[in-house]
């Protein structure tokens, strides 16, 4: 955890005995989401719940590694991940009521699908990956379910790449990857979906992939590995307000970024880089809009030291 104020990170507690892939806060606790079975000494399965002094386990766990979390309503969303798992043959979306866990299984079985994320948009569920059949319906790599947790899973129209990331403005919903068409809709990289139809971004983002996006409110970040926004010459992050693509801040980082994080004032990325623009800084930064290096993250990858275990982003990919 970092603290702002000190400037200082912390352990909590003895952290986890394997990878933590996702992080998803409700307003009073921190849930994480992985390929772990211990959280803090605790047996816990894929999903951890910390309450600010200790982490506790979610009933059983879900059917597999946990990729994506999202809140919705009273629920909690965990996007599975069925690579390296036991048993191999799940992946899916799964749901957490607060009791129990239910899951709508993904298809093909035989290939290493798995969500990426997911997202809630007032009242529907939204899922994004790589697949072809979600919860027994046909679906390319995007679905929705409405009412989001007693719903049918439907098609969105499917995409021709894989989905990494999904975002929300609070009513239009935003999906990015490493395709080049959504729905018959020629949308590079990322795209938008109005709850009725996809369109896409001016002339979209030009590069290798969008692994992440984020809404703060007013505009849209996506980062990723791309050069061009909207004709635009950036490195990794661009901002969309709605009408048009700019860099943010400077011109970029000088390696991939896998991670986006607002707290209403400042925008946090992750990734591998060692700068952005002309700023020295490992692997996160900070841009407010002043861009401010956050130090203590070391080594780029793998374990950071205190916490026993990892945050593990899209690099594997």
């Amino acid at each position: 955890m970092w603290d702002p104020a000190s400037g200082t990170w912390t352990n909590l507690a003895s952290g986890m005995n394997g990878l933590v892939c996702s992080l998803a806060h409700n307003g009073t606790n921190l849930y994480a989401g992985g390929k772990f079975s211990v959280a803090g000494g605790v047996a816990a399965t894929y999903v951890a719940m910390w309450d600010g002094t200790t982490w506790t386990s979610l009933g059983g766990g879900p059917a597999s590694a946990c990729w994506a979390l999202a809140f919705g309503g009273t629920n909690l969303y965990c996007g599975n991940d069925k690579r390296n798992t036991s048993p191999q043959n799940i992946a899916g979306v799964s749901t957490w009521n607060g009791t129990t866990w239910t899951l709508s299984r993904a298809w093909p079985y035989n290939v290493a699908n798995l969500m990426f994320d997911v997202e809630y948009v007032g009242g529907t569920l939204y899922a994004g990956g790589n697949f072809r059949m979600l919860g027994g319906v046909g679906a390319t790599n995007l679905a929705m379910r409405n009412p989001a947790d007693t719903g049918t899973w439907a098609s969105m129209g499917g995409a021709n790449g894989y989905v990494y990331t999904l975002a929300q403005d609070g009513t239009n919903l935003y999906a990015g990857g490493m395709f080049t068409n959504v729905a018959g809709v020629d949308a590079s990289l990322i795209a938008m979906w109005n709850g009725a139809n996809w369109t896409n971004l001016g002339s979209s983002v030009q590069g290798f992939r969008v692994y992440r996006a984020l809404h703060d409110g007013r505009n849209l970040y996506v980062a990723g590995t791309f050069t061009n926004a909207g004709g635009v010459a950036l490195n990794n992050i661009a901002m969309w307000n709605g009408s048009s693509w700019t860099n943010v801040g400077d011109l970029g980082t000088n390696v991939v970024v896998y991670a986006l994080a607002h707290d209403g004032v400042n925008l946090y990325v992750g990734g591998k880089f060692t700068n952005v623009g002309s700023v020295a800084a490992s692997c996160v930064a900070k841009w407010g809009p002043e861009i401010v290096a956050l130090s203590g993250v070391a080594p780029s990858e793998g374990a950071a030291t205190g916490g026993g275990s990892s945050i593990e982003g899209l690099r594997d990919l």
